[in-house]
């Protein structure tokens, strides 16, 4: 498996450089320590259920998990796709839901305050809390 990981990145050439690398580290550090040595074709799927839970259960967040086994479900398609599998275990594992970070909002008060902190940038202040905008690039 590691070795044709590696293969398919290389092929990855509509990437950006630095998506590229970060697939790159996502097979060096989560998919090759635990499948590196593995040959596809013995991939099983609760091979890939127990990665993903123990992927779950270590401290990286449901949103990165789920990145993670995103680029490894596609190694495994494009293996698939060439021949190397007869099918891809990683089709319908259960991944751990994203849970969004609670917003916090200022209140009138708070706004206020920070308002008056600002200095000559009060009035921009004011008008990005209470009007909605945000800068743009």
């Amino acid at each position: 498996m590691g070795a044709y990981a590696d293969e398919w990145i290389s092929k990855q050439v509509h990437l950006k450089p630095s998506t590229r690398s970060r697939y790159r580290d996502i097979v060096r550090l989560h998919i090759k320590p635990r499948f590196g040595t593995t040959p596809l074709v013995r991939l099983e799927r609760s091979d890939v259920t127990s990665w993903v839970s123990d992927l779950a259960e270590s401290p990286l967040a449901a949103a990165t998990v789920n990145h993670v086994f995103k680029v490894f479900h596609s190694i495994l398609q494009a293996a698939l796709l060439d021949g190397r599998i007869a099918r891809n275990p990683a089709v319908s594992a259960k991944l751990p839901r994203e849970r969004g970070k609670e917003k916090r909002f200022l209140t009138h008060d708070e706004v206020a305050r920070l308002a008056d902190a600002a200095g000559d940038d009060r009035l921009m202040i004011l008008v990005l809390a209470f009007c909605g905008l945000r800068f743009g690039s």
